[in-house]
């Protein structure tokens, strides 16, 4: 007959540290399809490409949309912003500082568009946070 051995204190808080952390863990929350807008003024800097990584940052000082999301280059330079209409529902996740939610974005198709391009919007932070992003990006998720 086995006998049953009870966990040690050490390895039940080990254990519960692995959860913990396993929690806070950064993963991909969900992602949608939009579109960056007024691309045609930061033509001067540079091309964009198909599948290039791009940085979402929040832009409330912005004097057209107060709830606008820039999209920039991986070295910090305006691409253009995410359209109106998905800017609202993205600002409300990004303005809750609570959930950690980092924005990230990559060219979809069509780089070398006048105007705008389809950008995919990806959401990451902790697992916590599902539900809050899938409400944004239900489409996809």
């Amino acid at each position: 007959k086995a006998k049953r051995v009870a966990p040690s204190k050490a390895a039940a808080a080990g254990a519960s540290a692995g959860n913990a952390a396993d929690a806070e863990a950064e993963v991909l929350l969900g992602h949608f399809i939009s579109k960056c807008v007024g691309i045609q003024h930061y033509r001067n800097n540079g091309a964009r490409y198909n599948k290039e990584p791009l940085h979402l940052r929040r832009d409330p000082t912005n004097q057209y949309d107060r709830n606008a999301i820039s999209v920039h280059t991986l070295a910090g330079c305006p691409v253009g912003h995410m359209q109106r209409v998905d800017a609202l529902a993205v600002a409300r996740v990004a303005d809750d500082k609570s959930m950690r939610i980092k924005l990230v974005a990559q060219v979809e198709t069509g780089a070398g568009q006048t105007y705008k391009f389809p950008l995919r919007v990806s959401f990451f932070g902790p697992v916590a946070a599902r539900a809050a992003v899938a409400a944004v990006a239900s489409p996809a998720v």
